[in-house]
């Protein structure tokens, strides 16, 4: 008896493990399992394995409708995406694709900038808006009144995010100016001539002058006053100074700022202006020259009188005899010379040292009469051999 009960459970036994094994008894169960979860993951996974499953048909048709079910509750361009990317061929394909475009549109609208109603152009060139998405970017290309809130912001962020939002814009370039004058600076002679600013100068003696500035926009601007900047007398028996170094002023409000930048007299025979003296500004026609000038002179850390020498031969064009108008005695008539052949010598190295031709300058004619005047050494040697 007991044999003939262990000899049936072993039969039981592998009948079961033969039946486990049998694919179409595997689909099965896991048909059971994805029905029983119902949900969006266990009908794909049903499918993945059973692509051609007893039940592969019905898995595809809730796969499809919890799929969309998903995408409906999200209402999201995200969601809509994944939908059709994972049901190309679904029933709801179409439908997925119309709620994107109408979520693009709404978004477009929404932003109502001109990069908004281009993207909703370049994601459907063929949209039911396209007409309506590109009347809208011709009317805010002409709409000024965005550059001018930008503006009225006054701060590179506002600019920024106008140039960004608003592509092709009629002020596009004026937005882009103003940027530049916020962030890099732009040389006081372009601010002046664009009537971005305001300038009140004074003298302040042979080697400075005073500078006040203001500007007269909205928004902030850095004044640049570049080397070789003219600042043109008002008085004709003053000198005309010629900026040796650059400054910059930051015009954060509309309050006047001051900047005393490093100067020279630029025309000799004229006198020492003073606090009474006011100026016009201009860029120097010598501009290029001094720009290669000034640093090297910097870099030699020279005396005022050397200083003073090399710029008048670029300024002036000035000769030796020119030079012996600057005088000891504080620098007015009747002293003696302040600027004899070793200053003179040395201006002339540094000016060729800048790159500047000085055997083209009138100083060269007076080569003989410097090398007289000047005591043995590496300075009489360069000149003696320069050719």
């Amino acid at each position: 008896m007991k044999k003939t009960i262990v000899s049936t459970l072993g039969v039981l036994v592998v009948v079961g493990l033969s039946l486990a094994i049998i694919p179409t008894t595997r689909d099965e169960i896991h048909w059971h399992w994805a029905s029983h979860k119902d949900e969006t993951t266990s009908y794909e996974s049903y499918l993945k394995v059973w692509p051609e499953g007893r039940h592969a048909v019905e898995a595809r048709a809730l796969y499809d409708k919890h799929g969309w079910a998903e995408a409906e509750a999200a209402n999201s361009v995200e969601g809509f995406e994944r939908y059709v990317q994972l049901h190309g061929e679904g029933k709801h394909v179409a439908e997925a694709e119309d709620s994107i475009e109408s979520l693009h549109w709404r978004e477009a609208t929404a932003a109502n900038t001109v990069a908004g109603f281009e993207r909703y152009v370049q994601l459907h060139g063929e949209g039911k808006h396209v007409t309506e998405a590109e009347d809208s970017i011709r009317s805010l290309r002409m709409d000024d009144s965005l550059y001018t809130a930008a503006l009225q912001k006054g701060t590179e962020g506002a600019l920024r995010e106008f140039l960004s939002a608003f592509p092709g814009h009629g002020k596009e370039a004026a937005a882009r100016q103003a940027l530049k004058d916020i962030t890099e600076g732009r040389d006081v002679v372009d601010l002046l001539q664009e009537k971005k600013i305001e300038i009140q100068t004074q003298g302040n003696g042979i080697e400075q002058i005073t500078v006040r500035v203001r500007r007269l926009v909205a928004y902030p601007l850095t004044a640049r006053i570049p080397v070789g900047t003219y600042f043109v007398s008002a008085n004709p028996s003053s000198q005309d100074m010629v900026t040796t170094a650059e400054s910059k002023v930051r015009l954060d409000t509309d309050d006047w700022q001051d900047v005393s930048p490093d100067a020279a007299c630029a025309n000799r025979p004229e006198g020492i202006p003073g606090s009474d003296d006011t100026f016009t500004v201009q860029r120097s026609p010598h501009q290029a020259e001094l720009a290669r000038l000034m640093p090297v002179l910097d870099k030699a850390n020279v005396d005022t009188e050397t200083r003073q020498a090399a710029v008048w031969i670029v300024t002036d064009n000035a000769d030796y005899a020119d030079l012996g108008i600057l005088l000891v005695s504080q620098f007015a008539f009747g002293g003696s010379r302040a600027i004899n052949e070793p200053e003179t010598a040395r201006a002339m190295k540094i000016c060729d040292e800048a790159g500047i031709d000085i055997t083209r300058k009138r100083i060269w004619n007076d080569k003989e009469t410097i090398l007289g005047g000047l005591a043995d050494g590496e300075l009489k040697k360069w000149l003696q051999e320069k050719k």
